[in-house]
């Protein structure tokens, strides 16, 4: 597989979303509180990921990134990690359900090729 920085692939949605199961990918280093921080003293940025699971009490969440001010989000985790928005949305019927799993990684755009050639290469078999 070829990565590419010159663009992104892109795939029209089709379906209605009140059928459809939503996951958030987020590369603003959001993790859970007893999971290991994120390594933001490499300057090309952590290559690993952390798994979050949809039932997470968002009061459980954090952020170990030092490129963006992530105030507003130590207030409220939902400013980069809507996760009780999509609950909210899940129980009015607007979307189908939230994926079984989250991931979540540390990334600068100066790394993102780097990035995504290491975790394609250890992402896991499921």
């Amino acid at each position: 597989m070829t990565i590419s920085r010159k663009c992104v692939p892109f795939t029209p949605f089709d379906r209605e979303l009140a059928k459809s199961t939503i996951a958030i990918v987020t590369a603003g280093g959001v993790h859970l509180t007893d999971q290991k921080p994120f390594n933001i003293a490499d300057e090309l940025g952590d290559l690993g990921y952390r798994e979050i699971p949809p039932d997470v009490d968002s009061a459980d969440l954090m952020v170990s990134h030092h490129h963006y001010d992530h105030a507003d989000a130590d207030q409220d985790i939902n400013v980069v990690f809507p996760i009780d928005v999509l609950r909210d949305l899940q129980s009015e019927g607007f979307i189908g359900g939230l994926a079984n799993s989250t991931l979540a990684t540390w990334a600068i755009p100066s790394s993102s090729k780097q990035c995504m050639k290491a975790r394609l290469e250890r992402s896991p078999t499921r």
